[in-house]
Formats: structure tokens, C-alpha cells, sequence
């Protein structure tokens, strides 16, 4: 039984976190999805759970493993295919309802499978309460190895296909129950040392066909895995386009995009008189130098950027193909890398951040754009130095209310930090701010410096910049961002959102989401009111099994809101969600098994005050991360996704007593069924729909009610003897 349901933890954290990293990959890399697909996946193991319990038919559990195993490499392929049923457009967005049905569905065969092991190994021992939490905890033992193995497998030594392939070898081996150990042992480690030499070469040349087929008429020169992303790098008729997540993140030649993202801070920083060392220029980049950037920079100036971006395996592979000579200093993610420096060290004071936005949909991109973030840029350049935004929003006529409102947005919180700011109109809109008044040039002045940069523009030219830069644009343009005042902090990020709400303008099934999310969700104050009800008639009737199914969904719910609200400070600090994904999953798993064993051995009472007391004290420990460095909030992040995770166990430990210490034959499934039912509440509403609506604080303070309103009822209720 300990082998089996260590093979549980092992095979459904593992597949869980593959298809994750697989589908964040596949949906244009949002973190919205993430939720969407954790719904989806607690759905399926709770229905699976459920129907395991109540079919007394004997099912055997190494051929449900067996059965998983095979399907996880066929169903990450199906994944990587399925953007081709709504659209055959390279780089085009997925909309969300065809997205949140893809999460979903990915989710299905290894959820229902997962769910239906647990019943089925819980169902070969004696007592219900002690195989049950004996199941549960060696499942979270085993949920932690998964989590540690993908996160230093995949994208770092084997690509998420191939990191599968491995992983459904050592669940086969694993279930095969008729070898000896030692024949067993053996065996294995050679299957899958062959399984692993194979796979690479072969998955390479399969992820490469696949990508033909996704990206047709291109020829595709690169696949490739990181930690945090997956990569394609394509090539047609001399034109490179480099695909990020199933999104054109970068294309060259782009001399438009180049020209916006450097000509207009030279202009302002004029060589030789602004700059502190000549005609030397220290530059950040947030974006990637290789499509244009950093070849116009070393035209005209002896600089290297300093490519602020994580991904480091990126430039070695650009560089064989693209006309960079220039060495780069890569830094690693931008917040990490920014708050990492103390204030007022020279390796700090640089002449211009410039920044390529791209898309906004992820709170990856998004965490850029707010009053911390634009902090710690101000903290990272010299006095007279500037930050230069481009946007990929057309300001050039028409503005609708959505585009005005996430420019509004920009302008706002740049606003709140530095002391002048101003835009530049067009197909793409420029944000540039300053502590120092740099942006008070006559236009003559701007053109006449942009002419001796020994560089002939084609786009940011005198005989376009005329019209671009005409008082009556520029100051159109300041006027409809002052009206549009709007707010995104690490707290409430708003952008999000509103680039939702932009997306959601092409279809009408977008259109209904959005506007049941965003604008009339008055829908959701029925959730509090169903647990109030629950609740009062819990007390009322002074039911114990009662107040056991109150702490399964109650524990579940808040657990899993825990659990993203984690995820989405973890992207807005260190920003490596993706590559630590499987990590922060396993010590989750690995927290249920050491709050299980602490329970099992503590009495009814006690065991559930300390849970509940110490789910209370990290919902005020998260209340408080706002005050934690940066640089120390990846292990405090850690310690309390493990900590909450410890309370959950002990909180399922409390309802298992409660529910079947009265129910004697009851359905072995039902109570882990409930508790992912819970789950799956969290997880779909806490990043889609309360995060941009409501903020951090207010979802952790509502969490702090209806976990108190919890321990109460269990005061109130008695446990039965």
C-alpha cells in the first residue's frame, strides 16, 4: 500500500505540474491559467475520488498508473496542438473561453485517474481513519519528490516532453508488481537510463515536427526548453521571428521597434553634454537586444546592454543565427536584479531603463508597471538619467475607453514616482519620465540632435516626428491619460484585467466572461452567504459529521487560495513561477504529510485549535509580506506555502475524525472528494476573478473571517466519542 500511494504523490503531482508548465506554455503564458487549469484538475480528482468510493468494483491500481503513465506524453502533444482549433494565425491570442475549455479538458484523463487511485489503495486496508491518513501523508511524501524532480529536470537538462516521458517510465516500473525488489530495482534504473538517452534525441525531433505543423510556411531553426519558457525560433524569407509561449515576443528585422526603444532617449540625452562619460552610454534593457536594439546601439556608441531577463540559455541560441557581434551582460529577472543592489552603488547608475512592454495579459509583465517596480528602475539610474516604456498601443487617432484606461494607467503610477513624465503618440505609444526637467526641448531641438547621431532614421525622423509630436497630439493624448486615472499595484493589479478586458473585445463569449468578472459581478456575494448558511445550520443542529464537512471545504478553499495567492507574489518578486512551480507544489504536498503526521498523534481538540490557529497566523503573515525584502521573499514564500500546507493536513486530519468517526461504511472517497471541492472553488476564483477585483489584502481578510467563523463552529459543535 506505501509503494502504491507513494506512486500516487509521484505520478499525480508530477503530471500535475507538467501539464501546467505545458498549458501556461501553450496559452500564450498567462498565469490566469494556472487557476483555470488547477479548477479543472481538482474537478476531475474530486469526481474520480467520488466514483472510486461509491463502485465497490475492484480496480486495480498499477493499472491506473499503468493507464496514466502512457496517456501524460500524449496528452502534453494534444496540449501543444490544441491553439490550432481556434486559430491557424502565428502568435495570435487564444480567447479565454477557448482557453479556460482547453485547461480544463487537459486536465481530465489525469485528474479522474488520480482521484480514482486514492479510494482504490485506501480501499486495501482495515480501518477507514488510519489507511486513510497513512494514504494521505505517504502521498505528500512522494508529491514532494515529483515537485523537487521537475523543477531541476525541466527546461534545465530535459524539456517538459521529455521530462514526462521519464517520469511515466518511473511510475511503469514502479507499478509493476510481480518483479522481486532487486529485479525490480534494477530493471528500472536501466529502463529509464535507456528511456532518458532515447528520449532526448527522439522528443527533439518530435517537438520540432510539431512546432511545423503549428508554425506552417516557416522553417523552424531552434526548440527549445527553459526554465521559465518555450521557445521556437523561426525564419522566413530572411525575416527571424522568435515565439515565446505560442506569442510573438520578438521579430527582426523590426528598425520601428529598435528606433522607439533608443533613439528618443538619446535625443534627450544628447552625447556629450548630458552624459556624465562622453559619448559612453550605460543602458538597461528589459526585453531582448538581439532583434535590433542592440545592433543600432552599437552604431553610434561604445555601450553593452545589460539585458535584464532570466532565461540565459536564450542569447547563445540567437546569436547563431542573428547579426548580433556585440557581447550582452545578462542579469537575470529585472525585480530580482534591481532590488538586489543598494542604493547608491555606481553599478547602479545607469543612463536609461528602456523597456519593451509587449503584451500585459501576465502578471509577469504587468508586475513591471507598478509603483514598486518603477522604483526600483528610479533607484537604478543616475541623476538626469530616464526611463524609456514603449507599449504596443496605437495613440495615434483613435483611443477606445479600454486602451485609454491601461494607458491611463501607465501614466499614473510612472506619475507617482518620477517627477516629470511625458508620451509620445503613435502606432507605438512611449513613456519617458525623469527626476530632471529633460523633456521641456523644443521640437527643432529634439530633431537637431537626433541628427548628429551619425544614423539615418526611418521611423523616429524629422519628417515623421513633426506630425507625431504636434502640440495637439501630445497634448490630446496627456489630457485623456490625466482623465483616466488608474491604480496597479502588487496589491490590486488592475492591468491585468483591463488587458483582459481589451482581449475580450474580439468575441462575444470573451465579451460575457468579462462582464460577468469585471463589471457585473455582484454574483459573488452569494458566495459568503451559501457559507454563513452552511455554517449556522452546522451550529444549529450540532451535527459533528456536520462540522467535518464544513472543515474539508472550508480547509480546501482556503488552502488553495493560499496556495495562488503564494504564486502570484512568487511572479511579482522573483519572477520564476514557471521553472519553481513543481518546487513550491512539492513542499505544499510535502506540508500535508508532516501537518498529517503532527494530527495523527494530537488529540481531537487540540489538533483542530493548532490548525486553525496556525492557518490564522499565515493569513496574517501574508497580510505582512508587503514589508519583506525582496531578496529574502523567495524562502519566506516557501516557508509559508509549507506552514499552510502543515495546517492543512492537520485540518483534514480533524475533519476525517469528525466525518467518519460517525459514518461508519461511509464512501472512503468522499471526504477527500469534498476537501478538492473546496479546492477547486479557490482555484478558480482567486487570480481570475478576485486578485483584479478586490486585491490581496481583501482576499486574505476574507479568508481570516470565514476561517475564524470555522473555528468557532468546531467550539461550538462537540466532536463525536
Amino acid at each position: 500500500m506505501r509503494r502504491q500511494a507513494f506512486l500516487l504523490g509521484l505520478f499525480a503531482t508530477g503530471s500535475q505540474t507538467l501539464l501546467l508548465r505545458e498549458l501556461t506554455s501553450t496559452l500564450n503564458g498567462s498565469e490566469l491559467f494556472i487557476g483555470t487549469a488547477l479548477f479543472g484538475w481538482l474537478v476531475w480528482v474530486a469526481l474520480g475520488a467520488y466514483l472510486g468510493g461509491k463502485f465497490r468494483q475492484t480496480l486495480s491500481s498499477s493499472t491506473l498508473l499503468l493507464s496514466g503513465a502512457i496517456l501524460l506524453p500524449v496528452v502534453i502533444l494534444l496540449c501543444r496542438l490544441s491553439p490550432l482549433l481556434p486559430t491557424g494565425t502565428i502568435g495570435e491570442f487564444i480567447p479565454f473561453s477557448v482557453a479556460f475549455v482547453i485547461s480544463i479538458t487537459a486536465a481530465l484523463p489525469h485528474g479522474i485517474i488520480s482521484g480514482l487511485l486514492f479510494p482504490v489503495i485506501v480501499r486495501t486496508g482495515n480501518s477507514e481513519q488510519g489507511t486513510i491518513l497513512r494514504v494521505y501523508l505517504v502521498e505528500g511524501i512522494g508529491a514532494c519528490v515529483a515537485g523537487v524532480g521537475v523543477t531541476l529536470t525541466a527546461g534545465y537538462w530535459l524539456s517538459t516532453l521529455s521530462t514526462a516521458i521519464v517520469l511515466a517510465a518511473i511510475v511503469i516500473i514502479g507499478s509493476v508488481n510481480s518483479l522481486q525488489q532487486r529485479r525490480l530495482i534494477l530493471s528500472g534504473f536501466v529502463f529509464v537510463l535507456v528511456v532518458l538517452l532515447l528520449s532526448s534525441g527522439i522528443v527533439r525531433i518530435a517537438e520540432r515536427a510539431l512546432d511545423a505543423i503549428r508554425y506552417p510556411g516557416y522553417e523552424i531553426l531552434r526548440v527549445f526548453d527553459t526554465p521559465y519558457t518555450h521557445q521556437t525560433l523561426l525564419e522566413r524569407d530572411s525575416t527571424y521571428v522568435l515565439m515565446t509561449d505560442n506569442t510573438v515576443e520578438a521579430s527582426y528585422p523590426d528598425v520601428e521597434s529598435a528606433e522607439n526603444l533608443l533613439l528618443p532617449a538619446m535625443a534627450y540625452l544628447e552625447p556629450g553634454s548630458s552624459l556624465p562619460c562622453g559619448d559612453s552610454l550605460r543602458v538597461i534593457e528589459i526585453g531582448r537586444p538581439e532583434f535590433g536594439f542592440g545592433q543600432l546601439l552599437s552604431r553610434f556608441v561604445h555601450a553593452r546592454p545589460r539585458v535584464l531577463d532570466a532565461r540565459y540559455s536564450l542569447h547563445e541560441h540567437l546569436s547563431q543565427f542573428l547579426p548580433f557581434e556585440s557581447d550582452i551582460c545578462q542579469a537575470g529577472d529585472p525585480i530580482t536584479f534591481m532590488s538586489s543592489w543598494p542604493l547608491g552603488s555606481p553599478l547602479c547608475y545607469d543612463d536609461v531603463i528602456s523597456v519593451d512592454l509587449g503584451d500585459i495579459a501576465a502578471y509577469k509583465t504587468g508586475r513591471l508597471l507598478n509603483s514598486n517596480a518603477i522604483r526600483l528602475m528610479k533607484y537604478c539610474i543616475r541623476d538626469g538619467g530616464l526611463v524609456l516604456i514603449m507599449t504596443h498601443y496605437d495613440s495615434d487617432r483613435y483611443l477606445t475607453p479600454i486602451v485609454s484606461e491601461i494607458l491611463g494607467t501607465i501614466y499614473h503610477e510612472l506619475g507617482g514616482v518620477f517627477q516629470y513624465v511625458t508620451v509620445w503618440p503613435g502606432t507605438k505609444t512611449l513613456f519617458l519620465a525623469s527626476d530632471r526637467d529633460l523633456f521641456g526641448l523644443p521640437n527643432d531641438s529634439v530633431f537637431a540632435r537626433l541628427s548628429r547621431l551619425n544614423y539615418e532614421p526611418q521611423f523616429v525622423h524629422e519628417m515623421y516626428l513633426r506630425d507625431r509630436l504636434s502640440a495637439f497630439k501630445v497634448n490630446r493624448l496627456i489630457e485623456v491619460l490625466k482623465a483616466n486615472r488608474g491604480l496597479n499595484t502588487i496589491d490590486r493589479p488592475t492591468l491585468v484585467m483591463k488587458q483582459a478586458l481589451y482581449r475580450a473585445q474580439a468575441g462575444a463569449g470573451d465579451k460575457l466572461i468579462a462582464a460577468m468578472i469585471f463589471e457585473h459581478n455582484w454574483w459573488l456575494i452569494t458566495l459568503p452567504i451559501c457559507f454563513l448558511i452552511l455554517i449556522a445550520g452546522v451550529i444549529l443542529r450540532r451535527s459533528s459529521p456536520g462540522a467535518g464537512v464544513l472543515l474539508y471545504i472550508v480547509g480546501g478553499l482556503v488552502s488553495l487560495t493560499v496556495e495562488l495567492l503564494i504564486f502570484y507574489l512568487y511572479q511579482s518578486s522573483v519572477g520564476a513561477l514557471t521553472a519553481h512551480l513543481a518546487a513550491l507544489i512539492g513542499v505544499f504536498m510535502l506540508g500535508l504529510a508532516v501537518g498529517v503526521i503532527a494530527a495523527s498523534s494530537a488529540r481531537r481538540r487540540l489538533n483542530e485549535i493548532m490548525a486553525l490557529g496556525l492557518l490564522l497566523l499565515i493569513l496574517l503573515a501574508l497580510l505582512w509580506t508587503g514589508n519583506v525584502p525582496n531578496f529574502v521573499m523567495a524562502g519566506v514564500l516557501f516557508v509559508l506555502m509549507f506552514a499552510a500546507a502543515a495546517a492543512t493536513g492537520g485540518l483534514f486530519v480533524a475533519a476525517t475524525r469528525r466525518y467518519y468517526a460517525a459514518s461508519t461504511g461511509a464512501n472512503r472517497g468522499l471526504g477527500y472528494a469534498v476537501e478538492i471541492a473546496g479546492s477547486a472553488i479557490g482555484a478558480l476564483l482567486t487570480t481570475t476573478v478576485l486578485l483584479p477585483t478586490i486585491g490581496v489584502s481583501w482576499i486574505l481578510i476574507s479568508c481570516l473571517i470565514l476561517t475564524g467563523l470555522l473555528g468557532a463552529a468546531t467550539l461550538i459543535v462537540p466532536p463525536t466519542r
